[in-house]
Parts: structure tokens; C-alpha cells; sequence
């Protein structure tokens, strides 16, 4: 698209396409320049003859049945940097672009519904600024002033106390000073140690005032409070980043491909090829040929704007096949003559994992099928066949309840040795489809390997299920 900003954000689950265009752009005049739609497809209405985006654009894209897309249309926020804001006769002023907020510091003989602002200077040049900061006189209360009626800067006046001015520390991500409350939040990176921090800026109005303690302080594990000779406290409150763990790819399953050189002789998997990690039991039987060949792994609700997976039990070649999704490797092929390899390398540590899905189990042998949902963390340690697999985390959900309507399950990690459970989540080094050598001895370690499953037949490796037990599944989403 005409001034278009980075690439388009598509959505296949919600049919959307957002585009980011420069802040100085007329959104009722643009152009779209590139438009790619499924080979075969028809649009309408025709995208050259679309210009105005100034509200979202429906466009009806169709091929067997009719899909309707929204392009939206925005702005980007224009970047703004403040060079200068005076008031006369102000004692300092306080710039913060984080918070996009001028503080200014004014003698307490000053009515600070009164003033003159004799500068107010920032680049890029380009951008309007309203109102027009010569009339505006009333700082007693915060004022807003907009660049490019679109980003927002706010301007507040307070009297001259006892107060800091500026407080970072070593590495720091942000630091906000709140001088209505006289505290100071420092937001330090997740690794950070709080106990021995260094602080890098350290100063305070009035400047001959004496501080209690000092910027020697180096210990921020628990607020720190500073003190005034006047007796005004200040206390500096220092967090640490939410850390942001890792997740397995494609793991929303909203992106999939078709593995094969047709839909007899291939399998779908999450993910755009083959080095995806995720794989499924449709890989060995797709890799036979025999002309009723039946997918037990495909995109919900369809391959065009899929939004999850759907696992069903099937009867293959009079043999029973599991729909199931998993993280590793298959080799060989067939319905039963595969070697599964299940894991593939994760460091991270997770709390929990949290999916959404339905399943509708069937019954085979006066028995209720059930499905699998569980992750597991590994440590493995040595290679080849000196290698030793070591259980490190589990959650594990099996169930034989029918579930009709989409339900969120969360279900906690638990590090290290499990107690009054089922044995099959127990390790076994006697376990053909999963041999582990127990717990690993140091549940406060990290993994080396992340296994995730799912089936709509729990017994399905050992060819036990009831034909068409059904799981639909949007995705699993790790929690730290």
C-alpha cells in the first residue's frame, strides 16, 4: 500500500489485514500496490478501484465459498523528541519522553495558574502542535498538548519543594519519578540482580539540601526510602521485567502447510515446512500408498483460515489410527512400522500450560475412549546410545469427558518426583513409545527437551481407541 510502514499484519482466524501507514498520510487517498489471494479466487470489489481507508474496508474474497476480509488502516504514532520547554522564571524543568510528560519546577511565590511558556522546541520540525503553547498560561492543572493530533504530551507546573529530579540506575529500563506521591519506579531487566545494583543519576531539589542515604545505595530488593533534611521521604521502588519464556512454534496452530505431493500422499502440520517441530502419525501412513488413505490431522475449520487442529480416530487399512499432534520426529513408515522420537530441545522453565478445545470420545469394547492432552520438560544428558532421558516437569490431562463447547483447561507444571498419581505419568525405562530413566535428581534445573501431545485416543500407540473420537484444539500457549 501506498506509505505503508514495515509489512501487513494478517490474521487467518479473524479475517483481518492491518496496515500501518506514515503518520502524515491522507487515509482517503491511498493506493493498494500489492494484493495476493488464493490462486483461482475472485475479489470484490476491485482493490484498484478502492482509495479511501479513512474506516475499515470490507473486501469479499471467494473460491468455493464466499471469506470477508477487513483491511484496517492506521496512522503510525509520529515519533517526537522534546529539545526545549521553558517558563519564565522556572527553576528547572523535567522531560520525560518515557511517560511523555514536562514537569516544571516554579519558585512558591509563583501563581502557577499564571505563567508564560517562552519555548517550546522539538523535532521533527513536520508535526503541529495544538494549542498554540503561546496562550496557554494555566499550568495548575495538566495541560495536553498533541503533535500531529495524535500523539499526546501532557504539562504540569508544581512549586519548588523537596524533590527529585532525576534517579536511574546502571541498565535500567524505564525509571518514573511520581511527584504526587513522592516515589520513584525503576524497571530493571529480568536477569538483573537487585541486591547489587549502581545508580548512575542522582539529583534533587533544593540542590544544597542533604539526602539520607546517598547514591551509594546499592541494595534494591525491597523499597529504599530517602529522606530530606526538612523531613520530606521519597521511596524508590525497583521491579524487575516480567520474563517472557519461551514457546513452542506454531504452537497457536494457525498456520499450517500440506506435506506431500497431494492430499492422498501427504499429512498436514502446524507451521509453513517441514522443519516445523511439530509432527504427527499421519507421517508414516502418508508415505504408504493405498488410495483410502484418511487424514486424522487437519486445520479447524478449514485449511483457508484455520484457527486450531482437528484429531479424530480413524480405521485405517483395518488398523487403528490416533489423531495425534505432537513435538519430535517420526521415522519409517506405515501404520505401525514408525520409530516416534518425541521432544525437541526448550530451556525454559514454565509455570503452566493453557489450551483450548473440545472432544467428543466414542466407545469401543464396552469401553469410553479418552483423550490425551499433557507437556512435558527433559534433561537429557550424554548421546547416541549412552544418552539418558530424565523427567523434569509434568502436566498431564487424560479424560474420558465429553466436551461440546470450547473449554479452557490450565493445568500447573509440577517440577521434580510426582506422588498418588496414575502410573502411565510416571517415567519408565520400559516404556517403548516414551523410555525415560527416571526423575531428574535437581528439579531446579532447567530442560534440555519440551514433549507436548495430543490424541483424541489416549491408547492409540497401542492401536485402542474408538473410531471417530473426535479432539478440536486452538493452539497451547505456555505460561511462565
Amino acid at each position: 500500500m501506498s506509505n505503508q510502514v514495515g509489512d501487513a499484519n494478517i490474521s487467518s482466524s479473524e479475517q483481518t489485514a492491518n496496515v500501518t501507514v506514515h503518520a502524515y498520510s491522507d487515509l482517503s487517498d491511498l493506493s493498494i500496490d500489492s494484493l495476493i489471494i488464493t490462486e483461482g479466487a475472485t475479489i470484490f470489489p476491485n482493490p484498484d478501484s478502492v482509495s479511501d481507508f479513512t474506516s475499515d474496508v470490507e473486501f469479499t474474497i471467494t473460491t468455493y465459498q464466499d471469506y470477508d476480509w477487513k483491511v484496517i488502516v492506521e496512522k503510525e504514532m509520529p515519533e517526537v523528541e522534546i529539545t526545549k520547554f521553558e517558563v519564565e522564571g522556572e527553576r528547572s524543568t523535567i522531560i520525560d519522553h518515557g511517560n511523555q510528560l514536562i514537569t516544571v519546577i516554579m519558585p512558591v511565590e509563583y501563581d502557577l495558574c499564571n505563567l508564560n511558556i517562552t519555548s517550546f522546541e522539538y523535532t521533527p520540525e513536520e508535526h503541529t502542535l495544538s494549542p498554540d503553547y503561546t496562550i496557554v498560561h494555566e499550568l495548575c492543572d495538566t495541560v495536553s498538548f498533541f503533535f500531529s493530533e495524535m500523539l499526546e504530551w501532557k504539562v504540569i507546573a508544581q512549586h519548588e519543594a523537596s524533590m527529585f529530579t532525576s534517579f536511574t540506575i546502571e541498565d535500567q529500563i524505564s525509571s518514573t519519578i511520581n511527584f504526587d506521591q513522592n516515589t520513584i519506579d525503576v524497571l530493571m531487566p529480568s536477569t538483573a540482580d537487585l541486591s547489587n545494583l549502581r545508580i548512575t543519576s542522582f539529583h534533587y531539589l533544593p540542590e544544597n539540601s542533604t539526602v539520607t542515604p546517598g547514591d551509594e545505595v546499592t541494595d534494591f530488593s525491597s523499597p529504599v526510602t530517602y529522606e530530606f533534611e526538612d523531613g520530606t521521604l521519597w521511596v524508590v521502588n525497583v521491579t524487575q521485567e516480567a520474563f517472557e519464556g519461551e514457546q513452542v512454534p506454531f504452537s497457536n496452530f494457525t498456520t499450517w502447510f500440506l506435506n506431500g505431493s497431494s492430499q492422498n500422499r501427504g499429512y498436514y502440520l502446524p507451521g509453513n515446512d517441514i522443519s516445523t517441530p511439530w509432527r504427527s502419525g499421519d507421517k508414516g501412513a502418508a508415505e504408504v500408498i493405498f488410495p483410502a488413505f484418511l487424514h486424522t490431522v487437519f486445520p479447524y475449520p478449514n485449511t483457508i483460515s484455520p484457527s486450531g487442529g482437528t484429531l479424530e480416530t480413524k480405521s485405517v487399512l483395518g488398523k487403528l489410527a490416533s489423531g495425534s499432534l505432537f513435538t519430535g520426529e517420526i521415522h519409517g513408515s506405515g501404520i505401525d512400522n514408525v520409530d516416534t522420537d518425541f521432544g525437541v530441545p526448550f530451556t525454559s522453565r514454565p509455570k503452566r500450560f493453557k489450551t483450548t478445545f473440545t472432544y467428543e470420545p466414542q466407545s469401543y469394547s464396552g469401553t469410553m475412549d479418552e483423550c490425551d492432552i499433557y507437556v512435558i520438560l527433559q534433561v537429557r544428558e550424554g548421546s547416541g546410545d549412552q544418552e539418558k532421558r530424565y523427567r523434569l516437569a509434568t502436566a498431564w490431562y487424560r479424560s474420558d469427558e465429553e466436551v461440546k463447547s470450547f473449554k479452557e483447561l490450565s493445568m500447573d507444571l509440577t517440577y521434580g518426583e510426582l506422588s498418588g498419581v496414575p502410573t502411565f505419568m510416571l517415567p519408565s525405562e520400559e516404556s517403548k513409545e516414551m523410555p525415560e530413566h527416571g526423575f531428574y535428581h535437581d528439579d531446579e534445573a532447567n530442560p534440555t527437551h519440551i514433549i507436548v501431545v495430543f490424541a483424541s485416543s489416549a491408547h492409540g500407540a497401542s492401536f485402542i481407541g474408538g473410531v471417530g473420537s473426535k479432539m478440536v484444539t486452538q493452539g497451547i500457549e505456555l505460561e511462565y
